[in-house]
């Protein structure tokens, strides 16, 4: 019960930031951060795809592609959790990062063991 309270929490903080709110600004954090950004691939873009990817899925079929991309998109945020760890300077940056790893790990090897479970061939 616990785990699902988790990831849809998790869900929800991926949505809310995803919409490009970032801690109640008025304006659109990734909208400011496009113009640094031309050329790459936007986090809004991939929360697109990831999206896509779900859209007219049900049952089963939905379960194990919002796994499947729940996974890689928590695997992105540990993985720049991890370069927050190693180059921040305010410590409340780094003491976040470090809540991120725990708790998007613990979150990353249920999932895993879910799909391993729910849908192994």
């Amino acid at each position: 019960m616990h785990t699902h309270l988790y990831i849809v929490a998790g869900l929800a903080l991926v949505i809310g930031f995803a919409g490009g709110h970032y801690f109640g600004n008025k304006g659109s954090y990734m909208e400011e951060r496009k113009e640094h950004r031309s050329g790459e691939y936007s986090m809004h873009g991939q929360m697109d795809d990831m999206t896509a990817s779900l859209s007219g899925k049900t049952g089963d079929e939905f379960d194990k592609a919002f796994l499947e991309e729940m996974i890689v998109h928590h695997e992105g945020a540990v993985d720049m959790a991890n370069m927050a760890l190693a180059s921040a300077g305010h410590e409340e940056i780094k003491a976040m990062s470090r809540d991120i790893i725990d708790a998007q790990t613990k979150e990353i090897a249920t999932m895993k063991e879910w799909l391993n479970t729910w849908y192994a061939e």
